[in-house]
C-alpha cells in the first residue's frame, strides 16, 4: 500500500543519511520505525559503559531513539542543542562526502 506523507525537509535528509548508513532503503527504514513505534520491543537499554568502553558508545532505546552514555567521570558536554544538531549535520555532511569519493573512484 502507498501513502503520501508530507515532512520537513531536515527530516528527509536524516531519513535517507540513515538508510544510507544502514545500507537500507528508505522504505525499510520507515517501514521499520514505524513498527517499532507500534509495537516497542520489552528489551530495556543495556547499561551503562565501563571505564574501558569508548567514549562513543551509541546503543538504540526499544522506542528508536538513540541513547549515548558518556564514561562515568568523564568531563559534561558544554555544547547547546543546536551546536549539537549542527555538529551532528556537519559529520554526517562529511561521511556522505567521503561516501560519494569512494563511489566515484570504483
Amino acid at each position: 500500500m502507498k501513502m503520501t506523507i508530507d515532512l520537513p525537509e531536515e527530516l528527509i535528509k536524516a531519513i535517507k543519511i540513515r538508510a544510507a548508513q544502514e545500507q537500507r532503503t528508505v522504505r525499510e527504514l520507515v517501514a521499520a520505525y514505524l513498527t517499532d513505534g507500534f509495537y516497542p520491543s520489552d528489551a530495556a537499554p543495556t547499561p551503562a559503559p565501563t571505564a574501558t568502553a569508548a567514549a562513543t558508545d551509541i546503543e538504540m532505546a526499544p522506542w528508536g531513539l538513540p541513547i549515548i552514555r558518556s564514561i562515568p567521570g568523564s568531563l559534561p558536554c558544554t555544547m547547546t542543542g543546536e551546536e549539537t544538531i549542527e555538529f551532528i549535520n556537519n559529520a554526517l555532511t562529511e561521511l556522505d562526502y567521503e561516501r560519494y569519493l569512494n563511489a566515484i573512484r570504483r
